[in-house]
């Protein structure tokens, strides 16, 4: 068991945060449930997720404070960036065939989805190069 004194606040406010993202995974399976609009019902399936993934994040930075601080070998970093940077390359070249297609007469909620699917993969190319960051600092998360 790590000491957790100096992290008391720090672990406070990540539960505090967890509870938050659990309200919202209830308030938005209610709208699902309720929703007859196939678009609100993607949406709130898509809140889910996100706020599903933020409680594992969160629920490991709680862990690596009052457990076991967190650790990546070279040997484990490699295939993990393997399959991220053959992720970011796939859905890459998939959303520029996409985009090369798009007519500016779409639908605007088209555009709008499509520009989402923009956003997001835009975030895994920084999350790469933060783990990038990572490996160059010695590998040691804590």
């Amino acid at each position: 068991m790590r000491d957790t004194f100096y992290n008391q606040d720090l672990i406070k406010a990540m539960e505090a945060w967890m509870d938050s993202e659990e309200q919202t995974i209830k308030d938005a399976e209610y709208m699902k449930k309720e929703a007859d609009n196939p678009f609100v019902k993607m949406t709130m399936e898509m809140l889910i997720h996100d706020a599903e993934k933020h409680k594992i994040i969160q629920q490991m930075v709680i862990d690596s404070l009052m457990k076991e601080s967190m650790h990546l070998t070279s040997d484990e970093f490699a295939p993990l960036k393997e399959v991220l940077d053959r992720h970011i390359l796939e859905a890459s070249e998939s959303l520029m065939r996409v985009m090369a297609t798009l007519d500016k007469r779409e639908p605007r909620i088209t555009r709008y989805l499509l520009s989402y699917l923009g956003a997001d993969e835009a975030g895994h190319r920084e999350l790469v190069g933060k783990l990038n960051e990572l490996k160059l600092a010695a590998i040691q998360i804590s």
